[in-house]
């Protein structure tokens, strides 16, 4: 999920430069459509992969000192 972004950075980036040199514009428009769809998958895919941590178990952890003597007896 790393390289996702930096190839649709450097997809953006030839197509750039091809549509400065002169390049069909078909060949331009489908890298730019290939960028987008890849950022669009690299956010699909970040959403699916991280997630929030709830904020309710703050209450629940047991104190170090407690867990100790659980565990000696």
């Amino acid at each position: 999920m790393l390289y996702i972004e930096d190839a649709a950075r450097r997809l953006d980036e030839t197509a750039h430069d091809l549509k400065k040199d002169g390049a069909p514009a078909y060949l331009t428009a489908a890298l730019e459509t290939a960028a987008g769809a890849a950022r669009a998958d690299h956010a699909r895919l970040m959403k699916s992969v991280y997630w929030r941590a709830p904020s309710s178990d703050q209450g629940e952890l047991i104190a170090a000192g407690d867990e100790q003597q659980r565990l000696a007896s």
